[in-house]
């Protein structure tokens, strides 16, 4: 049984590698960051989309887009709810800079009316709900992982071929969730 598991998984192995999908697997990478990383990784990406604002405002076709409601939504789902409302905050810096040197607003006239807040609450809705998202979906899989480990451990006991079965199952799940 046990030539035939190691030989049975050796050949499950050959065939997932095969089949990782690059931009998952590239997302996986982004993830796995540290928090340093992320920070600055973070910061980068504001700069980026704040730049692509200030190049494409100008164009008819391009301005439609909002970028960043895109930096905002990107930061949140690879890295969740506090990288979430961090973008979100930096979003509504940069939206504020524009408002004060491309249309002469100031502070109180920003704030005054009402309309104006609704990118901003935007931003930080956005954030905090790809960052929940990112976050719950997190969690789930943590707590499948835990659970599939601590019923290979009893199961183990119980039958070692079911076991075996299980801790396959568990290998593949923590696997494909890389």
């Amino acid at each position: 049984l046990l030539r035939d598991l190691s030989t049975i998984q050796a050949r499950w192995d050959a065939g997932r590698a095969k089949k990782v999908n690059p931009l998952r697997a590239a997302i996986d990478r982004i993830q796995m960051r540290t928090l340093p990383i992320k920070c600055l990784e973070t910061a980068a990406a504001w700069v980026l989309f704040e730049v692509l604002e200030h190049l494409f405002s100008q164009s008819a076709q391009l301005n439609v887009l909002d970028y960043r409601l895109l930096y905002v939504v990107l930061i949140g789902t690879l890295y969740g709810l506090d990288f979430g409302l961090v973008a979100a905050l930096l979003a509504s810096i940069g939206l504020a800079a524009s408002y004060f040197t491309q249309y002469g607003y100031t502070f109180q006239g920003l704030f005054y009316e009402p309309s104006n807040w609704l990118p901003f609450i935007a931003y930080f809705v956005v954030g905090a709900v790809c960052g929940y998202v990112q976050l719950r979906n997190s969690e789930a899989i943590r707590t499948a992982i835990r659970s599939l480990r601590s019923s290979t451990t009893t199961r183990s006991r119980i039958s070692a071929r079911t076991g075996a079965r299980s801790w396959v199952a568990t290998t593949a799940l923590a696997r494909s969730l890389r």
